[in-house]
């Protein structure tokens, strides 16, 4: 299985194509709008937001939202997307 974690609306916008049933999707604050999230769900995708935003060049800050993933989707494969 696979997560992604999108850091960036940018980022958001350029990959969210490659998100699929089943897989989870966890997005930094105000990466997608709630009409976007709700559709996600609507279409079976597991969605989780941060309430603050990421860093993507915080190193740091990646490997403890990862920590927080793992925690929650063990064995996923997680995909940082900034």
């Amino acid at each position: 299985m696979r997560a992604f974690l999108f850091c960036t609306r940018g980022g958001w916008l350029l990959h969210r194509h490659r998100v699929v049933a089943y897989q989870s999707v966890w997005l930094a604050a105000n990466v997608a709008s709630q009409e976007e999230v709700e559709n996600l769900r609507v279409a079976g995708i597991a969605v989780s937001e941060f309430v603050d935003s990421i860093d993507p060049g915080d190193v740091a800050d990646i490997e403890a939202r990862l920590a927080t993933i793992s925690e929650h989707h063990p064995g996923f494969d997680i995909e940082v997307i900034e």
